[in-house]
């Protein structure tokens, strides 16, 4: 939803502000470039402008927006004063895209070399984002540079043009891009990356479907022209169905799986007969009665837990049978996640004396991860 909302604020922006986008593109330059390197220094910011803003640009979601209105300004149907006012947009759209983009692939470049510094590595996935990013970088280089006006109007119009087609290359790894991303975050049971990649899918495939039907039909085969639009929608909408059930998919073969070793482990398991024990009225007590029960000895105590990209470890102190402090003490999960996680989810346990809490939207794996580290303290403390 997040690239839909970005979308649909581009072209606000673009309808609202062209005339003067146009007439005063550098002030656009810079207003973009202060917003994405302020994005970046905003640590003690509300948790939920930090979530916003890290949707939306820091993650570069509004960049690809961006991208994305220059790509389809191309095969709209012309002669509407809204395409017309992105054609004349492109220019100033992809440049003010590229400041987003770069300020984008530095902050995370920079949290993966802090990981691998600190002894803890990256996946695969991140490894081919991260070897995406780089040939994306260089790929907008010239494209950005020969975006300017003042450039373009020295350069054979030819050569130019030979050199935007480089572009094709750069939509395309903008997609593989997210879809290594995404997909990992789909094989963890995250649903509603289903959804954000099925709406990158649908965008993407309907611009390829697109630009590939309008060579055709410029060159004289409109007929194959309009074969490859029914077929490639049909598949389109196909692969936009698959992708979007498949973290639910995942997640269903997950606890089908679950309940069949539960179940093979109660056949194996010998039912215990308490012969001549009568059975005493009330005696019988619930789970939750018998967490009630439990004691905690005063003390400070350690525990970890699993997080995204390695252990969280935190402190639990506890004073009178309550948990008085929660600490994290080390860990090297994703920021800005891990941080949200931090600010929010310790202080929670604290007040409701309690692990079942809920976690922070947005830093799921970190706030488990932490709830999961106080847990195994606590289990240090009982008596």
């Amino acid at each position: 939803m997040k690239l839909l909302i970005s979308l649909v604020l581009v072209f606000v922006i673009c309808q609202a502000f062209g005339k003067s986008i146009k007439k005063h593109a550098p002030i656009w330059y810079i207003s973009l470039f202060a917003i994405a390197l302020l994005s970046m220094f905003i640590p003690a910011a509300p948790i939920w402008l930090q979530q916003v803003v890290t949707g939306f640009i820091t993650r570069g979601t509004l960049a690809t927006a961006m991208f994305i209105w220059v790509m389809y300004a191309r095969i709209l149907p012309k002669g509407r004063k809204t395409m017309a006012n992105f054609m004349s947009l492109r220019a100033p759209l992809a440049i003010g895209a590229t400041f987003l983009i770069l300020l984008h692939s530095t902050f995370y470049l920079t949290q993966y070399i802090g990981r691998i510094m600190n002894g803890y590595g990256i996946t695969s996935y991140e490894i081919f984002a991260g070897i995406f990013s780089l040939v994306m970088v260089f790929l907008l280089a010239p494209l950005t540079i020969t975006s300017f006006m003042a450039i373009r109007k020295k350069m054979n119009p030819v050569t130019w043009k030979k050199l935007q087609r480089f572009s094709y290359l750069f939509y395309g790894m903008i997609y593989l891009h997210v879809f290594l991303l995404f997909s990992r975050q789909i094989t963890k049971g995250h649903t509603s990356y289903g959804r954000e990649l099925a709406i990158y899918t649908a965008v993407f495939g309907l611009y390829l479907v697109r630009r590939v039907a309008l060579y055709l039909e410029m060159s004289n085969k409109k007929a194959i022209g309009v074969a490859v639009t029914r077929v490639g929608n049909s598949l389109l909408v196909t692969m936009c169905v698959c992708i979007f059930f498949w973290p639910y998919a995942l997640n269903y073969s997950n606890e089908t799986e679950a309940m069949i070793s539960r179940a093979v482990v109660s056949e194996k398991s010998i039912p215990i007969k308490n012969e001549g024990v009568p059975e005493v009225m009330g005696a019988s007590r619930s789970d939750s009665e018998e967490e009630d029960d439990i004691e905690y000895a005063d003390g400070e105590y350690t525990g970890s837990g699993m997080g995204y990209n390695g252990p969280i470890t935190v402190t639990v102190t506890i004073s009178n049978r309550r948990i008085e402090k929660v600490k994290v003490i080390s860990g090297e999960d994703d920021d800005p996640y891990y941080t949200w996680a931090i600010k929010e989810i310790p202080g929670a346990i604290e007040k409701s004396n309690t692990t079942e809490v809920d976690t922070v939207s947005g830093a799921t794996t970190s706030s488990k991860a932490i709830i999961a580290a106080v847990n195994d303290a606590l289990q240090k403390a009982e008596k």
